[in-house]
């Protein structure tokens, strides 16, 4: 990750956003990385929520039978 200082960053903002712009990079302050200046799309990217939530009648047959069966060994583990 390419770094700047904030120093540098005050300097030449334009610089450090085209950099931002390509991919992250770090700020400093006093040699030690405080910050991270990204794209709004990567970070976007970054926090988005992958998780999906479906009814289980809406799975195929084949992922019902593959979860009930690893339920099943679960269940028996515990007991």
């Amino acid at each position: 990750m390419k770094e700047f200082s904030s120093a540098e960053l005050v300097r030449n903002v334009a610089a450090v956003t085209d950099a931002a712009a390509r991919a992250p990079v770090a700020i400093t302050v006093y040699r030690k990385p405080k910050f991270v200046l990204m794209a709004i799309e990567d970070y976007h990217a970054l926090t988005a929520d992958r998780r999906r939530v479906h009814a289980i009648e809406e799975m195929p047959e084949e992922d019902r039978v593959r979860l009930a069966d690893a339920l099943e060994a679960l269940a028996a583990d515990e007991s």
